[in-house]
């Protein structure tokens, strides 16, 4: 008789993690997944988001740092290894991750923010006062990007107008 495949199992599993009391199925799913496939970058990640909400710290790092090594240009496994090895006041670790994450995605906010508190945990104030501020100066540009895509186009001539233009700023990690 012939399984799942991976792809199935990893619905499975993202449908599992919609609700919190299903994380340890949804677990168990990515684990499966990985059986299957185990140089799926985004399996690892997933798995760690879910060991993460669950409080496995330990094991997310692991899941982030595999995701790292498959897939090293990818700013969300870089961004949610550099949040968990600032929890874990490994701030030089975080900073390098965080950077690489920036680098990765430039346009995502919370790594900017994340970086300047890793920062800032280092003692660099100033530094970390600078990142604030292009943060909230990135934060207010879009915001207003946002107001200009939810008008109807025939309120404002050239106005965006689209809301699937929106979908760019809705990403979230951790």
């Amino acid at each position: 008789l012939k399984g799942p495949t991976p792809e199935e199992l990893f619905q499975t599993a993202l449908d599992c993690e919609a609700q919190p009391e299903m994380l340890p199925q949804a677990a168990e799913s990515y684990r499966q997944v990985l059986e299957l496939a185990p140089d799926w970058a985004e399996a690892h990640i997933n798995l760690g988001v879910a060991l993460y909400q669950m409080g496995q710290i330990d094991d997310a790092r692991a899941e982030f740092s595999s995701a790292v090594r498959l897939d090293p240009w990818n700013g969300i496994s870089r961004y949610n290894l550099g949040c968990v090895l600032e929890e874990q006041g490994e701030i030089e670790a975080a900073i390098d991750h965080l950077r690489r994450a920036a680098r990765a995605m430039p346009g995502h906010a919370d790594v900017r923010f994340n970086l300047a508190l890793a920062y800032e945990k280092r003692g660099q104030r100033r530094l970390a006062r600078e990142r604030m501020r292009a943060t909230a100066a990135q934060a207010r540009g879009r915001d207003r990007v946002m107001r200009r895509a939810e008008r109807s186009p025939q309120d404002e001539p050239g106005a965006l107008g689209q809301p699937a233009s929106r979908h760019a700023f809705d990403r979230g990690v951790l």
